[in-house]
């Protein structure tokens, strides 16, 4: 056990240190403040540690779960340091951005429409940070009610390891998706009787209902599989989908690159002359077709594959490219077809600023930063998603 004074906070928002020269990372300690630390990492470049005592905050699970690094702060606190650390990262990358406009989650608690449990030992819960350690939970702050409302009912499925997702809609509809090598033997259709089911997926198999919802951001309905990526805060989305649908032009050729669903590519459908959506997961784009026949959207069409294999096969003359990528962010080939399409304009949605900033200095040298919108659309985590808008240089 040491004591360690919090000078600052990393890219990560964990709070760093000094111990005889070497930096410590401590997650969860606030700058300013010293701490008692007990060292969990050693090596030749940096040490890792966690604070000892117990730190305070309206979370029961924080001083161990792995999820909200910032649930020891007020709302406002922690939205000012996501803000801080962005611009330091576009500072220190030399990246001038005119504008940064920070919008809140309207309601930073219950917000989450999905979450991702660990079953170990018959044990349901969150992994510690960095660890296999399970943090056992039977009601998480972010989660939306109907998911705290289900969670005590899992235990009596009677799975002794694996995982379980939980999915929840607009209407409070769950898709339950297990991971399990165990036998079940548990009568799903009883959960109806207290929960809005939509379905019961085992191992990629469908036991009850559906293996799909519908769910609703702004004025649109969406078709949602159970392994479709789709946005876990509903009403930070529909700020996404109000900065793409004013920064599209009504005779712009639109490239939507991680389509998913379809959301971002019917949403510039709405100003756009036309919108092509790329997109690797099958399920995710027989989401998107239908999604776009329920929008009653007629001017967009799907492509099936993964980005860097088939956006050499679009012949379209581009005007605006929209990035919805991964964490990992964009691949050298996408980054070396942008530059040789030179849209006029790109809208790149990131929920990772590390691998952003990285993407836009290889953008730099044609395109200028009009404006980043940094949505809290995950709060009290670490994460920030982030839309920029970039025009080119004439």
């Amino acid at each position: 056990m040491v004591k360690v004074k919090i000078e600052r906070l990393n890219d990560q928002l964990e709070g760093v240190g000094n111990i005889n020269g070497k930096i410590v990372f401590v997650p969860k300690a606030k700058v300013g403040e010293e701490v008692e630390v007990n060292i969990t990492l050693e090596n030749s470049k940096y040490l890792r540690g966690e604070v000892i005592s117990n730190i305070t905050s309206d979370c029961p699970y924080f001083n161990k779960c792995g999820g909200c690094f910032l649930r020891n702060y007020f709302y406002e606190e922690s939205l000012k340091i996501k803000e801080e650390n962005i611009k330091n990262l576009f500072n220190k990358n030399k990246l001038d951005v005119p504008s940064f406009n920070v919008i809140k989650n309207p309601n930073p608690y219950n917000y989450r429409n999905k979450i991702s449990l660990k079953v170990v030992n018959k044990k349901i819960g969150f992994y510690q940070d960095k660890s296999n350690d399970l943090v056992e939970v039977s009601n998480c702050l972010i989660a939306k009610d109907a998911i705290n409302k289900l969670l005590p009912e899992l235990n009596k499925i009677g799975i002794s390891n694996g995982f379980i997702i939980v999915r929840c809609n607009y209407n409070d509809e769950l898709l339950i998706i297990i991971d399990t090598d165990d036998k079940i033997d548990y009568d799903f259709a009883k959960l109806k009787d207290n929960h809005k089911i939509a379905g019961v997926i085992i191992n990629k198999r469908c036991v009850l209902n559906n293996d799909y919802f519908f769910d609703k951001i702004n004025n649109h309905l969406f078709k949602v599989s159970y392994n479709s990526f789709f946005q876990v805060n509903n009403l930070v989305a529909g700020e996404i989908f109000n900065i793409i649908e004013n920064n599209i032009d009504e005779n712009d050729e639109v490239l939507d690159l991680y389509s998913g669903v379809g959301t971002l590519s019917i949403t510039a459908a709405n100003k756009a002359k036309h919108v092509i959506g790329v997109e690797m997961v099958p399920n995710a784009v027989k989401n998107a077709l239908i999604n776009k026949d329920v929008n009653k959207i007629n001017n967009v069409d799907f492509m099936l594959g993964d980005v860097p294999k088939v956006i050499s096969n679009i012949k379209n003359n581009i005007d605006t490219i929209i990035f919805d990528p991964p964490r990992k962010g964009l691949d050298t080939f996408t980054i070396n077809y942008t530059l040789n399409k030179l849209p006029n304009k790109i809208i790149y949605v990131s929920c990772n600023p590390i691998t952003l900033v990285r993407d836009l200095k290889l953008l730099n040298d044609k395109y200028i930063i009009k404006e980043v919108n940094i949505l809290d659309m995950f709060s009290y985590s670490y994460h920030a998603e982030t839309v920029c808008i970039l025009e080119r240089k004439n």
